[in-house]
């Protein structure tokens, strides 16, 4: 194996997983359903006004519906527990054998990262091309709301802008939670338990919020409710900066059990 091999033979495995396109799959229906609800709930004078208002209401507002209930489990089904699962069946045995442990560890790290914001990178950008051909009309600036709250300043100067910043926000929470997963799952030497605590812990950051009564959060849920009227700027940043930490701390911590284990 070409030390450069690994990295392009796990990006060819997501690209032909059946189980990444499952979750870009998920994650359209879901936003799909939220727009149909939201048609049902609002006035049709934004619903029917252009591609932008109909990829905000289907993904943006109120924390995207359904698809803030299972955003923390798509990003993590394709890969990301292949670090705990290559040492299980002893193939990083092999892998290591023509790869320095470094580069491994690096280009694991990237795969991860890949599998897990891609799945909401693509399935927003195709769902906002699906839009276009829906209604391609140019959108009007909601009054009252977006302009006002997190990003406001962005949402005011431009509402594409704003709506790729949020794709690129909810990229970078699928690839933290990919690399969460990888971290649990090597802290708990068990795969199942690395794709069920990431989606546990996203759950209790809701409920923490909520009990505080929207004061203090701990994890970037909102990542899918950057709408809500009590978050500011500030605050995904520093939620999204504390998660990375988070993530980094647990891997690290994995992978020292994981090296103990003699698994390598």
């Amino acid at each position: 194996m070409r030390q450069s091999g690994i990295l392009r033979s796990d990006l060819k495995r997501i690209v032909m997983s059946p189980i990444f396109w499952a979750a870009i799959i998920v994650s359209m229906i879901c936003m799909a359903l939220n727009l149909v609800n939201f048609k049902k709930a609002i006035l049709d004078q934004y619903i029917h006004q252009g591609t932008l208002n109909l990829f905000i209401f289907s993904a943006v507002i109120v924390g995207g519906g359904m698809l803030s209930v299972i955003a923390p489990v798509l990003p993590v089904l394709t890969y990301g527990t292949c670090i705990w699962d290559d040492m299980e069946s002893g193939y990083i045995r092999s892998i290591l054998v023509r790869m320095k442990f470094s580069k491994y560890l690096l280009q694991r790290i990237v795969s991860i990262s890949i599998s897990g914001g891609a799945v909401f990178l693509v399935s927003m950008t195709l769902y906002w091309g699906i839009m276009i051909f829906l209604d391609p009309s140019n959108s009007p600036m909601i009054e009252h709301g977006l302009a006002s709250m997190a990003f406001g300043n962005i949402y005011a100067y431009s509402m594409l802008l704003y709506c790729v910043f949020y794709v690129v926000l909810v990229t970078i929470f699928g690839a933290l939670q990919a690399l969460l997963a990888a971290g649990v799952s090597l802290l708990a030497q068990n795969r199942y338990v690395g794709l069920i605590v990431p989606a546990v812990l996203y759950h209790s950051g809701r409920i923490f919020y909520a009990l505080s009564g929207y004061r203090v959060s701990f994890l970037p849920w909102y990542s899918y409710s950057i709408s809500d009227a009590k978050t500011t700027s500030a605050a995904v940043y520093y939620d999204y900066a504390f998660y990375l930490v988070l993530c980094v701390i647990v891997f690290v911590l994995g992978w020292k059990r994981a090296k103990r284990s003699g698994r390598l």
